[in-house]
């Protein structure tokens, strides 16, 4: 299960336990998602006094239960609040400062980022990918109640399976119930493929060799590729330098 390590003043590690399941450190439930707006849920927190650092008995704890808004989407980010929550909780923080630190919680660039446009949303992912967070990136375009878009480029560093680890991510895109698949890069040929196997009627599904390849279309065939209204996945590894098209979206949408 996921879990927390820190250092004692001994350096001796501590590793506390956090999640979902009773018995752990800190755990949420009563998740109940909000699409892109975030998520409620409550918090639960044995607490164990001010000295949280020290050995205690963990069947002695009481356990504090309040809510919480995660105001960034997605289960995991839950899970991170949790473990955010859990490090708060050890150096002495109150449960009025935990919820205001997990409520006013801010994505950066390229990093889960929403950005609300005037005509469309853009979930800038950017700045990294591999086959687990571009399905991540696939599952949480899923919460958008619109037109869903996802625009994927190339992943790096996959040694020898990076052919059917595209492939992959492409079927699971097509089969997330996407409306549109956007495959862009010389490996995304592969995921381009894997997605056309599991293509679903009135999904579109589209190929580019190169990020210039792509803009061109966008520029050209904007009212079809990006629909008014439109939720629009833009994920990549770093050095495809993917912020270039995130850029565009906003100064074109």
């Amino acid at each position: 299960f996921p879990y927390t390590t820190l250092f004692r003043s001994d350096g001796i590690p501590r590793v506390y336990g956090l999640g979902g399941c009773p018995g752990q450190r800190v755990r949420v439930s009563d998740i109940v998602n909000k699409g892109l707006k975030g998520s409620d849920a409550l918090l639960h927190i044995k607490r164990h006094g001010k000295n949280s650092l020290k050995e205690k008995d963990e069947n002695a704890a009481d356990e504090e239960i309040f809510p919480i808004y995660v105001p960034v989407p997605g289960n995991h980010m839950v899970l991170n609040a949790a473990a955010a929550a859990c490090v708060a909780d050890i150096f002495g923080l109150s449960k009025e400062q935990i919820r205001a630190g997990i409520e006013s919680m801010e994505t950066i660039a390229g990093r889960n980022n929403l950005l609300w446009l005037e005509n469309c949303t853009v979930i800038d992912d950017c700045y990294n990918a591999n086959p687990v967070s571009m399905k991540a990136g696939i599952d949480l375009l899923g919460l958008a109640g619109t037109y869903r878009k996802a625009i994927l480029e190339d992943m790096f560093e996959l040694g020898t399976a990076e052919r059917k680890m595209h492939a992959d991510v492409g079927a699971y895109a097509a089969l997330s119930g996407a409306d549109c698949l956007l495959c862009v890069g010389t490996l995304s040929k592969h995921m381009y493929e894997g997605a056309l196997e599991q293509k679903k009627t009135n999904q579109k599904i589209l190929y580019f060799p190169d990020q210039d390849t792509l803009l061109r279309a966008l520029r050209e065939r904007k009212d079809e590729l990006l629909p008014a209204g439109c939720t629009v996945l833009v994920k990549a590894s770093h050095g495809m330098e993917f912020a270039k098209v995130v850029e565009w979206l906003k100064e074109e949408l």
